[in-house]
C-alpha cells in the first residue's frame, strides 16, 4: 500500500513578532526564515516523518531546486514533483508572542498542474492506494475524480477553505479532516456539539475529523461512531505545522491498520508535541520523538 500525496510546495517566509501587523501599521521583526513549507509539502513530511512511504506529487519553480531536496532529506519521494519556469508557491507568515500565526498565501506554480502531470503521478497508483490532497492546487476536484477512477482511498485535508470546494465530489472522500472554521463553512454549523452530524450529508461516506485546537478532535467515522479526543494544555510555541503534523500522523497510522480511536490519540500527540517546538516545518516531530514524548513532564516543566 503506496501514499501518493498530490499538493502544494511553498517558500515560507516565516517572520517572528510580539503581536501581528494592523492595518497601517509598520512593526520590527525579531526573527526572519526562509523555509520549505506548503500544506501538500508538509503534510507528506509528517507522513514520513511517521513513519509511512510516500510519494509526492507537485510543482515548483526552476530556481527552487532546494525544496525538492529538502523534502528529500526528510525521506519523502520526490521523484513527482516537476520544476518550470516562474515563482513558485510562497507564504508570509507572522507567528506572534503566544505562538499563533497569520500566513498570506500566493499559489504560483501550485496553480499550474496540468492533465500530463496527473496522469503521469497516478500512473504509480494501485487499487487500495492512498491519495492525500488539500485544496491548494488548482486541479483538486480533479484529483479527487482521479483517485475515486484508480481505486484510492481518498483523505482530504479542507484547507484553504473557499467556495470552489462545495463544488468537488466530495462524496467520494473516505477521511475528512476540518478545522472549526472549515467545518463551519462546510456544514452551515457552528456548534460543535451538531458540526460533525451537519456535515454528514455533505461526505455521506467518509471518516470526519473536525480539529479544534486546544480542545482537541472530535471524529464521526464512516460507521457513524463518535469519538472525542482532548489534548494536553502545553506551552505552545507556534502553531503553524499542527494540523499538518495532525493530517500527517492519522493517514500514516490508518496506513499501518490502527483503528480511527489509535490514529486519532497519536496525531493529537504528535501535533502537541510540535506546538512546542519553534518553526514551520522543522518543527514536525518523527515518531521516535512522539513515544517519548511525556506532555505531562512538558507541563510541569513549562
Amino acid at each position: 500500500m503506496k501514499v501518493l500525496s498530490f499538493g502544494s510546495i511553498n517558500v515560507d517566509c516565516v517572520y517572528h513578532l510580539d503581536d501581528f501587523v494592523k492595518r497601517g501599521e509598520t512593526l520590527p521583526c525579531k526573527k526572519l526564515e526562509k523555509l520549505l513549507g506548503g500544506k501538500g509539502a508538509n503534510q507528506s513530511i509528517a507522513v514520513a516523518l511517521a513513519g509511512g512511504k510516500v510519494m509526492h506529487a507537485g510543482k515548483v519553480s526552476s530556481d527552487d531546486q532546494w525544496l525538492i531536496d529538502d523534502m528529500k532529506g526528510y525521506g519523502v519521494d520526490a521523484s513527482l514533483v516537476k520544476t518550470e519556469d516562474g515563482p513558485s508557491g510562497h507564504a508570509i507568515i507572522q507567528i506572534d508572542n503566544t505562538g499563533d500565526n497569520s500566513i498570506i498565501t500566493f499559489g504560483g506554480t501550485n496553480q499550474t498542474i496540468d492533465e500530463a502531470q496527473i496522469e503521469e503521478a497516478f500512473s504509480h497508483a494501485e487499487d487500495g492506494d492512498l491519495l492525500l490532497i488539500q485544496n491548494e492546487l488548482n486541479v483538486t476536484g480533479r484529483l479527487i475524480e482521479e483517485g475515486h477512477k484508480r481505486g484510492m482511498k481518498m483523505f482530504m485535508n479542507t484547507s484553504p477553505i473557499n467556495e470552489a470546494i462545495l463544488g468537488y465530489p466530495l462524496d467520494l472522500i473516505d477521511y475528512v479532516i476540518a478545522n472549526e472554521v472549515e467545518a463551519e463553512a462546510l456544514s452551515g454549523e457552528a456548534d460543535v456539539e451538531k458540526v460533525l452530524d451537519a456535515m454528514r450529508p455533505r461526505f455521506p461516506n467518509s471518516t470526519i475529523v473536525v480539529t479544534l485546537g486546544r480542545d482537541g478532535a472530535i471524529c464521526l467515522d464512516s460507521s457513524n461512531e463518535k469519538y472525542v479526543i482532548p489534548v494536553p494544555d502545553v506551552p505552545r510555541v507556534a502553531t503553524t505545522s499542527a494540523g499538518d503534523t495532525f493530517m500527517g500522523y492519522f493517514l500514516a497510522s490508518i496506513a499501518q491498520d490502527k483503528s480511527v480511536k489509535d490514529a486519532l490519540e497519536l496525531a493529537c500527540k504528535a501535533s502537541s508535541l510540535c506546538v512546542t517546538r519553534p518553526g514551520t516545518t522543522n518543527s514536525i516531530p518523527c515518531a521516535q520523538d512522539v513515544a517519548d514524548w511525556d506532555p505531562e513532564e512538558c507541563m510541569a516543566n513549562a
